[in-house]
C-alpha cells in the first residue's frame, strides 16, 4: 500500500510535497524531544560519563536540528511559491 504520492519510474522521480513537509515536521519534533532528554541528562549527571555522552549526542542533534528547521521553514514557505527547483542533486553516473 502506497501512503504517499512519491513515484519512481525508469528515468523520472516524483516527490510528494506534503510527504516531505510531514517528514520534516516529524524530524523536527523528534529532534527537539531528543535534545530535551540530553539537556535533562546534563543536569542530572554533572561531569559523569553520561554527562559527556549527552554533550556528544546533543551536539549532533543540534546540527541536525539546524538542517531540519531550515528545511521545514523552506517547505512551509514554499507552499506560497509558484516554482519549485531541486538543487544539490548529485549527478547521474553512467553505468557501462
Amino acid at each position: 500500500m502506497q501512503v504517499t504520492k512519491n513515484c519512481l519510474s525508469y528515468d523520472q522521480t516524483e516527490l510528494d510535497y506534503q510527504a516531505m513537509l510531514t517528514t520534516a515536521e516529524v524530524a523536527f519534533t523528534l529532534l527537539r524531544e531528543s535534545i530535551n532528554r540530553h539537556l535533562q541528562e546534563l543536569s542530572k549527571y554533572p561531569l559523569s560519563r553520561r554527562f559527556w555522552a549527552a554533550i556528544v549526542y546533543l551536539t549532533g542533534d543540534a546540527k541536525c536540528l539546524n538542517i531540519v528547521a531550515e528545511t521545514l521553514h523552506t517547505l512551509r514557505e514554499g507552499l506560497n511559491r509558484y516554482e519549485l527547483r531541486v538543487v544539490n542533486k548529485p549527478e547521474i553516473k553512467e553505468v557501462n
